[in-house]
This record gives C-alpha cells, sequence and structure tokens, in this order.
C-alpha cells in the first residue's frame, strides 16, 4: 500500500461445486493473514452433482490500515459433501464447462485523496 489510510477494493469471480448431491451453498471466505475479512456465498441447487458449478461474484472494499506486506488468500467449502473448483476437476474440460471458465480475483488500490 502507498498510503497506511488507503484501502483495497478486491474484486472476483469464483467456481465452486459440491459433487456428493443435487444442492448445496457454496462460501468463499476471504482472509489477511489468518483474520476473515469478507464470505461470500453461492447457492448451488440445480441438476445432478457434477452440473452443481455455480459462481459467487463477490465485490468489497476494505481498509488493511499498513503499508506492510499482507497475504490475502480466498478459500471455498461446503456445508455438506465435498467441494471442488473448477481447476481441479475434469468438468472444467468437458462439456458442461469449456476450458475458458476460470476463478478470477482482482485487487486494486483505492487512494483516500
Amino acid at each position: 500500500m502507498e498510503k497506511s489510510t488507503n484501502k483495497l477494493l478486491f474484486l472476483a469471480d469464483l467456481y465452486g461445486n459440491e459433487d456428493s448431491n443435487l444442492g448445496d451453498n457454496i462460501v468463499f471466505p476471504f482472509f489477511a493473514g489468518s483474520t476473515c475479512i469478507f464470505v461470500g456465498y453461492r447457492e448451488t441447487t440445480g441438476g445432478s452433482a457434477e452440473q452443481n458449478f455455480r459462481t459467487a461474484h463477490c465485490a468489497f472494499m476494505y481498509a488493511p490500515g499498513t503499508t506492510s506486506s499482507v497475504t490475502y488468500s480466498v478459500r471455498g467449502g461446503v456445508d455438506s459433501g465435498n467441494y471442488e473448483h473448477l481447476e481441479n476437476t475434469t468438468y472444467s474440460n468437458g462439456s458442461h464447462y469449456n476450458s475458458l471458465r476460470r476463478s478470477t480475483l482482482t485487487i486494486m488500490e483505492v487512494s483516500s485523496t
């Protein structure tokens, strides 16, 4: 960060699947180090288990209040069953989703002045 008073704008499109039943809920918690700073959510009711992939669109601002290095991460999880993201399953290259669909995360610094 240029200034400790600046904020970060997070923009994310996250794909996930719960692959063991017909519908479930996926959460995408965002972390600054070990601190949870935001939680994205997506309901995945739909067809068969392999067709439960859904995208969560997340946009939020965060003020870290520091110019020191911070590691940011996003994780995926489901309330039951097995969580999959597109990059780790054969469905990403199959006829359901094609290889162009990927999760994305963009972080922009926003000046306070």
